[in-house]
């Protein structure tokens, strides 16, 4: 079914021809308004100002083409909202798949004199009746918009739906001056409306439009010397051209024309991973010093994490039917600085190279079957670092069945590589004795050197069950060391979990449990209120420690850092339910 979103306004009364000349919609369809024209509700520019006396330009300040990718991307200039549309260059494509098609106009005045000719600026005169002369007026105005297509293999012209009309008189039966869609505000208030802010008039592309070009939007305009009930009411100018065989008819005068193509959908191709989120690979490692049966992992059930594996996925489909045997080729790109891996210091290594996140080939090729679908021969890996990928992929050559074969690239997805359930700790109002540390080398005891470049505000995140926990870790510091003393919390996980290489090399060898999300670091330096700090000795150390474990039931790994983690009961729950 075509679909046709247009303005909706008061209509002065017409003839039956002009009528015959206007686009009638299978189905009107509002985007969240139903008016679509909106008076000028500000003072124009000085270019746009309209004086009664003078000639008037027919056309608008502003008229485009625009497409509009979703439903709420329409306008609603009733209730101040422009609209998101994209203006359509001359002859560019517009996909298929876009919720509307639309011109819009800005700033448009009616009346005016009528001009000595089409090219002039003078107003037209006559005599007054009195020996003198008067300038010849506009008593009316319509502008006509219409989407058109021709056929490039007849040339016949066919109207589309989406067209509208609209006028401006002079005199409306209460005498105010006024265009048709206020009309009826007009005779109300004796209030005369002149100009007009916004107008749009659109059509939603179906499946049932031809791909391929020969697509035009266009505007026409009319006026009249005469009132409605004049005997000479019908007469136009310019005249009206009769249609013919091929062509439509001409409605007055062109003041705007874009000639556009029809693409197919965006999704016409699309791909995707079988698995939305791989996850990373957490090998076996034994990490305590003293206790020897500590992972990196934590847990006492799950104590390594196999590299998650998927394929890719092609589908080529539009408006239900499938292109089999289409040829394609792939695309993936790394993307640098994501999933928390920024690597700013001076020679770090932005680029992950082969296996660290995943072993995803950098291209790929494949034909798909009669049912537009194709998996791919290799299986993706993830690493032990988590980053993500964008995948497009490109058919030399779309056909749809009564269009030209044309090139087609998709729209690019993600191949991600990480944790679920990992999020980012953020300190409040209700947290007044802790501060987040790790990323800002001015804080003491904070970095190693310019190491906070690499991860830089990547390093607070954390589970649910993790960041509670840090939460209750200032009580127990106070009850057990100091009152009053404010925690510095220092590395948690980066945004995805996985490996977590402090040097920025890609490396395995430090911070090797801080992956999950179940482990934090907390500086060894207390901080005051005042912007002092001071340096915790081994024994309120020691002290702290023991009381997080006997009142929180967390653990401390025996490294030199206060390094503490989850219970294991607690990260064994939490794997069980999927990661």
């Amino acid at each position: 079914m075509r679909i046709v979103i247009r303005a909706v306004a008061i209509l002065l009364t017409v003839s039956p021809a002009v009528l015959a000349q206007t686009v009638t919609p299978d189905r009107p369809v509002t985007f969240g308004s139903f008016h679509r024209g909106v008076p000028l509700s500000f003072t124009p520019p000085p270019s746009l100002g309209h004086v009664q006396a003078d000639a008037e330009d027919a056309a608008p300040a502003q008229i485009n083409l625009k497409r509009f990718r979703e439903r709420s991307d329409w306008p609603d200039y009733n209730n101040g909202y422009s609209g998101n549309g994209v203006v359509v260059a001359e002859s560019e494509g517009v996909p298929r798949s876009e919720a509307a098609v639309g011109i819009e106009l800005r700033y448009l005045s009616g009346g005016g004199c009528v001009t000595v000719s089409d090219t002039s600026v003078d107003c037209l005169t006559e005599p007054d009746g009195y020996g003198g002369t008067k300038r010849v007026m506009k008593e009316r105005e319509r502008w006509f918009l219409r989407f058109v297509r021709t056929d490039p293999s007849t040339g016949v012209e066919t109207a589309l739906p989406g067209g509208s009309d609209f006028f401006w008189t002079a005199h409306t039966s209460a005498n105010v001056s006024c265009f048709s869609m206020y009309v009826y505000g007009c005779n109300l208030t004796g209030q005369p409306q002149n100009e007009l802010g916004a107008y749009i008039t659109g059509m939603a592309p179906s499946c049932s439009m031809t791909l391929g070009g020969g697509y035009r939007a266009e505007m026409f305009y009319q006026y009249s010397r005469y009132t409605i009930t004049d005997p000479n009411s019908e007469v136009w100018e310019p005249a009206a051209i009769p249609a013919t065989s091929t062509r439509l008819a001409i409605p007055g005068k062109l003041i705007f024309r874009r000639n556009w193509s029809l693409g197919p959908g965006a999704d016409a191709v699309r791909v995707a991973t079988a698995t939305p989120l791989l996850n990373p690979s957490v090998p076996l490692r034994y990490i305590d010093k003293v206790d020897k049966t500590i992972t990196n992992v934590g847990g006492k059930v799950t104590k390594s994490i196999a590299a998650g594996q998927s394929k890719l996925v092609v589908d080529a489909i539009e408006c239900g039917v499938p292109f089999g045997n289409l040829a394609f080729t792939g695309e993936i790109e790394f993307q640098e600085g994501g999933m928390g891996h920024v690597h700013g210091e001076s020679g770090a290594v932005r680029v992950a190279p082969s296996g660290k996140v995943s072993d995803v080939p950098s291209a790929f090729s494949g034909v798909t079957d009669n049912n537009g679908h194709w998996e791919s021969p290799f299986t993706i890996t993830a690493g032990e670092f988590a980053g993500f990928y964008k995948v497009t992929v490109t058919a030399p050559s779309l056909s749809i069945p009564g269009s030209a074969p044309v090139p087609f690239t998709s729209r690019p997805v993600d191949l991600l590589v990480g944790f679920r359930n990992i999020y980012r700790f953020n300190i409040g109002p209700g947290d007044p004795y802790l501060k987040l540390v790790g990323s800002d080398n001015s804080i003491p005891g904070n970095c190693e050197t310019f190491r906070c470049d690499n991860h830089r505000d990547r390093n607070h995140y954390g589970t649910g069950a993790l960041q509670a926990f840090i939460r209750q870790l200032p009580e127990v510091f106070h009850d057990k060391v100091e009152p009053d003393a404010i925690l510095g919390i220092n590395d948690m996980s980066l945004p995805y979990g996985g490996a977590f290489d402090i040097g920025g090399q890609w490396g395995v060898n430090s911070h090797i449990s801080h992956r999950l999300g179940h482990d934090v670091d907390v500086n060894r330096h207390a901080y005051y209120p005042n912007g002092t700090s001071r340096s915790l000795d081994a024994s309120e150390i020691d002290e702290f420690s023991k009381g997080v474990k006997s009142e929180l039931g967390g653990t401390r790994v025996n490294e030199s850092s206060i390094h503490f983690r989850l219970p294991a009961s607690t990260i064994d729950s939490l794997l069980a339910g999927g990661y």
